[in-house]
């Protein structure tokens, strides 16, 4: 993040300034604190006892890790909130209050620095907060936590930082027909770029790769219940960063911002909703546009049309056979004769389905695709024609992760050289703005026309090249 650097240096004088202009600027935090909270005040990470405690509990343990880190120049918190974070309950919640009171107070009585205002408001709330009282799903108490660290840090950025930052670039992508106000879509896509990110930031940091594990189990069954699941393995694997981390940051430079927190609070805000009810299709889809968006869609998005600046396909040629390239299928695409969309979108995800269809058996040895589309194909209608899209996307990521792992094995001391699964780039931008504004009502047997030509363009065009 932009002045985090000036920031903390900021920190850093005022924790040493007098008590009286300290508390001041304690009092600035509480406020930008506070303005922050109320995002969350309708949701029922505020509104239940349990949550609301341990929402106020992440928030000060981050001021407590920050003081740990400052003045006795230690991260212990962090590395036992990783071992308490995948289950919370009562006890483990009044076992980290102990750590966080017990150091609040030494450094107050040593350093002579007021508590956080944190303190009291925790103090509070659990000794109001009996055993009984802890009824809340684990998943939800550990992302309360984690929402809570969160919001103390956009305070703390809000208090010191640069403000009026720009809304995200990726929200345009939401206002494409079919995607607007469509929450289930917008948490996956949000999901996928918080998820994709710390994937490749786990491997460049930690050289290990086991969020890939939890992403296969998604991805073979991409219901909310398995997206919360990997959400919070997700948040563990950044505590495991920042912990490892934390030895290297000088003291001039220390910080308690997670990587990536201000995507996880809108993550939060949506799953903490109770008035959303999430569709398991339309967060697979937007999580497949977030995919897509990490893989190369935001090098690209501001772009009218894609296609418009290829011209005549250049020949690449491989052991005396020339290959075909993307730039050859977008000259096919722009040669058709196309009715509407639907046969578009159909033409594009033959295309899709042949490479991936060719790679699945090549790597994998699997035919996956194949029966998905010996079923999907007897009634290719628009609802079977977005499944397919995902069904495709399934195998694409797939072989995504199984690339990273076998390159990581391979390359473990150099990360940076690791190569991505990525093909068909622009193809995959095109159909993501067409796939959304496909028609309610498409002709079967025109679309699957338009699929097969897709299909068999490659080898319409391999002969073609190779006379």
């Amino acid at each position: 993040m932009e002045g985090l650097s000036i920031m903390s240096n900021m920190i850093n004088v005022n924790l040493t300034s007098e008590k009286s202009q300290f508390v001041d600027y304690l009092n600035k935090i509480k406020e930008a604190f506070e303005t922050r909270l109320n995002e969350f005040k309708s949701t029922r990470f505020f509104k239940e006892k349990d949550l609301r405690t341990i929402l106020y509990l992440g928030a000060l343990l981050n001021n407590t890790t920050y003081r740990q880190q400052k003045f006795y120049q230690t991260g212990s918190i962090p590395k036992e909130v990783i071992i308490l974070f995948k289950i919370v309950s009562y006890q483990k919640a009044k076992f980290l209050w102990k750590k966080c009171k017990r150091l609040q107070n030494s450094i107050a009585k040593t350093k002579h620095i007021p508590r956080t205002f944190l303190y009291e408001k925790v103090d509070d709330l659990l000794s109001n907060l009996k055993e009984g009282d802890w009824v809340s799903d684990p998943e939800d108490l550990s992302l309360a936590m984690i929402t809570g660290y969160n919001l103390y840090s956009m305070a703390i950025l809000d208090t010191f930082g640069k403000k009026n930052i720009n809304p995200p670039v990726y929200e345009k992508i939401w206002h494409y027909d079919g995607y607007e106000k469509n929450y289930s879509f917008q948490l996956g896509f949000l999901s996928a770029l918080f998820i994709f990110r710390v994937i490749k930031k786990q491997i460049r940091d930690l050289k290990t790769s086991s969020l890939n594990k939890f992403l296969k189990s998604y991805i073979r069954n991409p219901n909310l219940r398995n997206l919360r699941k990997i959400l919070r393995e997700t948040n563990s694997i950044i505590l495991k960063i920042f912990t490892t981390n934390i030895s290297k940051i000088p003291k001039n430079d220390i910080n308690t911002f997670l990587p990536y927190d201000n995507i996880q609070l809108d993550i939060f805000k949506y799953i903490a909703e109770d008035t959303i009810t999430f569709r398991d299709e339309d967060l697979f889809l937007g999580f497949i546009t977030g995919f897509l968006w990490e893989d190369c869609l935001k090098y690209s998005y501001k772009e009218k049309d894609i296609f418009e600046d290829i011209g005549e396909p250049k020949t690449i040629s491989v052991g005396g056979k020339n290959i075909v390239t993307e730039d050859h299928y977008v000259n096919q695409f722009k040669k058709m004769k196309f009715r509407n969309k639907a046969e578009k979108v159909a033409f594009l995800l033959g295309i899709l389905f042949q490479t991936t269809n060719h790679e699945e058996k090549l790597t994998v040895k699997t035919g996956r695709l194949d029966k998905r589309l010996n079923v999907l194909f007897r009634h290719f209608v628009r609802k079977s024609i977005q499944e397919l899209y995902m069904e495709i996307y399934k195998t694409y990521i797939y072989l995504w992760s199984d690339q990273i792992e076998k390159s990581l094995k391979i390359s473990r001391k150099n990360v940076n050289d690791i190569k991505y699964f990525q093909k068909l780039n622009k193809i995959r931008v095109k159909l993501v703005k067409l796939i959304g504004t496909l028609p309610e009502r498409v002709d079967p047997n025109e679309v699957i026309i338009s699929f097969i030509q897709g299909y068999e363009s490659f080898f319409r065009l391999f002969r073609k090249i190779n006379r």
